[in-house]
């Protein structure tokens, strides 16, 4: 009844005071909620990896993983309603950072708008601030070098003519206008980008991905 359809994982290596764990954050579907977001963390990034519980503890295959972030407003079975998920988490000195897409904030007229979150514990999270950003299928990595951070994004996804982009971001919060980096296959969706153990980027050997349909061709 938590966790079903579980999908959109982002993983960053992080303490929280008990010691260094990969946290592996992911979207599941809550009955009666619809899309929420869970975190289960291991020693190593193979794994095993112990999912936080009701009860407050870790444990491999837990039969009641505990929701770690809701949307604004629940949605009934049935209603079409996507929820709040696709996590895109990075550390940065002592805090993680996520980003994530919330549809129920207006229910009536929903969109995917992109929120942003802070932890320090990587279980509690901070009332969600709302970004300028209206997107799907986004990645976050911060650029150490320039300390800001970028967000990669599948603009169009789903669409015939799907692009790889990127926004730039001092705070998290307010972001510049996209710019395009290339074209995407058509249909493209769920984008993601490689980068260090805390989220990190690595401009010397980045690794851009994305779903796609295979042998597609596009007719239109």
């Amino acid at each position: 009844i938590n966790e079903r359809s579980c999908c959109d994982p982002s993983i960053v290596k992080f303490n929280a005071g008990d010691g260094d764990f990969y946290y592996l954050y992911y979207s599941g579907n809550k009955v009666n909620v619809q899309t929420v977001n869970f975190v289960a963390r291991s020693a190593s990034p193979f794994g095993p990896f112990a999912k936080y519980t009701e009860r407050g503890t870790w444990e491999v295959n837990a039969p009641d993983p505990k929701v770690i972030q809701y949307p604004f407003n629940s949605a009934a079975e049935g209603s079409n309603v996507y929820g709040l998920g696709q996590p895109a988490v990075v550390a940065k000195g002592n805090l993680l950072y996520m980003w994530f897409s919330d549809t129920t904030e207006n229910i009536s007229d929903w969109k995917y708008l992109i929120y942003m979150s802070t932890s320090t514990d990587a279980v509690n999270w901070q009332r969600p601030i709302p970004t300028c950003i209206s997107s799907v299928s986004i990645d976050v990595k911060y650029d150490v070098t320039n300390k800001r951070f970028i967000m990669f994004a599948g603009e169009e996804h789903h669409g015939a003519m799907p692009k790889m982009t990127s926004r730039i971001s001092d705070d998290g919060v307010h972001w510049s206008a996209p710019e395009v980096l290339f074209d995407m296959p058509p249909y493209s969706h769920n984008v993601g980008v490689s980068g260090s153990e805390r989220g990190e980027l690595q401009i010397e050997k980045m690794l851009f991905a994305y779903g796609a349909p295979p042998n597609l061709v596009n007719n239109a």
